[in-house]
């Protein structure tokens, strides 16, 4: 399989790739438990309501700290969602974006 080169993701303008959700994460997932939680995010349990599947919902804050900035994020979606098929890796499964948080949904 062909994976994209590194230069071609980071490289890419500001903008995802992946279409992010603008609404709020509950209108399609209950959030859970918290399983961990750092300064500039915290990953919780979550339950899609569509489906009942189980997932974690990576909640990264874009205030703070000031060095992690939304082009950042965004190349993390990018890598993600490029890498998605891969079998070592989790695979990105949604993302949200609000004016607090940008939420990715990956597999457990």
């Amino acid at each position: 399989k062909n994976y994209p080169r590194q230069e071609d993701v980071y490289l890419r303008p500001s903008a995802p790739m992946v279409d992010m959700k603008r609404v709020p994460v509950t209108v399609y997932y209950e959030i859970q438990d918290p399983i961990k939680k750092s300064d500039s995010s915290a990953v919780c349990l979550c339950r899609e309501k569509r489906t009942g599947n189980n997932y974690a919902a990576k909640f990264k804050n874009i205030r703070w700290p000031a060095h992690i900035t939304k082009e950042k994020i965004f190349s993390e979606v990018d890598v993600m969602k490029l890498l998605s098929s891969h079998p070592n890796l989790m695979e990105l499964h949604d993302v949200f974006e609000g004016e607090e948080a940008i939420v990715l949904i990956v597999e457990l």
